[in-house]
């Protein structure tokens, strides 16, 4: 679940942003899905190569806190569009292990 942007308490950074892991519950566990890459999916208006979904590729950066939230850049920045309709979207993690 993508929970919003990184933010002090004045600035906020949409470069990066705050990730809720289902299943993990603490920081230990959040350090396996450091550095795995993951996947906003999410469902445009327009469509591009035969498809509405739309895809932003990101990768898991570093635990934020003590709890089972992460931080994630992706490759532009996700809209704030989420927090508003938090059905309309999704946030895969893709673990590929190395062969």
């Amino acid at each position: 679940m993508i929970l919003g942007y990184k933010r002090s308490k004045t600035n906020q950074y949409p470069n990066t942003s705050l990730i809720q892991i289902e299943g993990v519950d603490n920081k230990k566990e959040v350090a396996w899905y450091q550095g795995k890459r993951m996947a906003y999916i999410y469902k445009a208006e327009v469509k591009q190569n035969r498809t509405h979904y739309w895809c932003i590729w990101g990768k898991v950066i570093r635990p934020h806190g003590n709890s089972d939230v992460v931080r994630a850049k992706f490759k532009s920045n996700v809209s704030p569009s989420p927090w508003e309709h938090e059905f309309a979207s999704s946030c895969t993690l893709a673990t590929f292990e190395a062969l």
